[in-house]
């Protein structure tokens, strides 16, 4: 594993855009006749509207940092205000807008998908306990002092996906201190979410986990510098296209 140089971030960078572009071919059009929650015009926090939302349903989140954690609701959409014009690292309205769970209850994720929900263009972040020292060293002897943990050990994700068929999009989760957007499978639920253009970096598990029998489809989505693999599975028959790895010690891990 090597820091990233300046042109080796802005390589990144160009890498993102385009997943983002190719990845936008499956954004979902919200129904007709759905209602448009705001935040925080019409609700105090993201969690109340949410709550309030019905199926079918948009809430709108204006650029801000919002301290909590989110648990959706079936086919409710939950997206960040603005285009979908690029910014440093993933799109420019995921950036401004950010889900920090930081003194929350550590048994939540950052955000809990749910059947039929949207996830689209957030930063989410400060969740688990992440240690830079643990992960710096790691990161300088290249993960040879890493011991083996199997995709699937217990931990508290970023983004949490489990037994729901659901999407994901052009989010950025960093600086969690377990898998960044988590993939499991259920007895008796079909698993098969839609993971696209998301960034993850920084994470103390890998960028995304598949496991459990989920079968995901992952496409086009930037992992670099989490401490285990970009993309890991065990378990599980997930759907990988354009990957974008760099600066960890593992790409894709089975």
């Amino acid at each position: 594993m090597q820091l990233l140089s300046s042109n080796g971030a802005l390589a990144l960078a160009t890498a993102v855009r385009l997943a983002i572009t190719c990845g936008l071919a499956g954004s979902a059009v919200s129904p007709v006749g759905a209602a448009e929650l705001r935040v925080p015009q019409g609700f105090p926090t993201i969690q109340a509207a949410v709550d309030t939302a019905k199926s079918g349903d948009v809430v709108l989140v204006q650029a801000g940092t919002y301290r909590e954690r989110v648990r959706l609701k079936e086919r409710v959409t939950l997206r960040s205000a603005g285009t979908d014009a690029p910014g440093k690292l993933g799109l420019a309205r995921a950036e401004a807008t950010i889900i920090d769970g930081t003194g929350k209850p550590e048994t939540s994720p950052g955000v809990a998908m749910a059947e039929g929900a949207v996830l689209d263009g957030f930063t989410v972040t400060g969740v688990g306990r992440y240690d830079d020292a643990e992960w710096q060293r790691h990161f300088n002897t290249r993960g040879n002092e890493q011991p083996h943990e199997h995709i699937g050990a217990p931990g508290v994700a970023g983004i949490s996906i489990q037994g729901v068929n659901c999407e994901v999009r052009q989010n950025i989760v960093h600086h969690v201190g377990y898998t960044g957007i988590a993939i499991t499978g259920v007895d008796g639920r079909v698993c098969s979410p839609l993971v696209v253009s998301n960034v993850c970096h920084r994470n103390m598990g890998g960028g995304i986990g598949s496991m459990n029998g989920s079968r995901a489809t992952i496409r086009g989505n930037l992992c670099f510098e989490n401490f285990y693999a970009g993309i890991g599975h065990e378990n599980a028959s997930p759907l990988v296209e354009l990957k974008l790895f760099a600066g960890q010690r593992l790409g894709v891990l089975m």
